[in-house]
């Protein structure tokens, strides 16, 4: 296409053209804004995800503590005074 013909398409087309380029170049814009926060979103469930499976783990782990913790205490085997009651009857 000449020079002569794009200018006449632009004249004619004026104010629609504008407004092409404006909405495609805001368009962009949000595309990859919202791209950038969709991947950052990502990043973030997969570091919680990581940390309550870490926190699971934990927990777990003070369950069998306190299971243990709780026996000892019923059976009074490390306890003085049960053991003074043993002795004494």
């Amino acid at each position: 296409m000449d020079e002569g013909r794009i200018i006449s398409l632009i004249g004619q087309g004026g104010l629609s053209i504008i407004i092409f380029v404006v909405w495609y170049i805001t368009f962009t814009r949000i595309n990859s804004t919202l791209t950038e926060a969709f991947s950052k979103h990502q990043d973030l469930s997969r570091t919680l995800l990581h940390l309550l499976e870490n926190e699971q783990d934990y927990k777990g782990q003070l369950i069998s503590v306190l299971t243990r913790l709780e026996l000892e205490l019923k059976t009074n085997q490390r306890c003085p005074l049960a053991q003074n009651k043993e002795r004494t009857q």
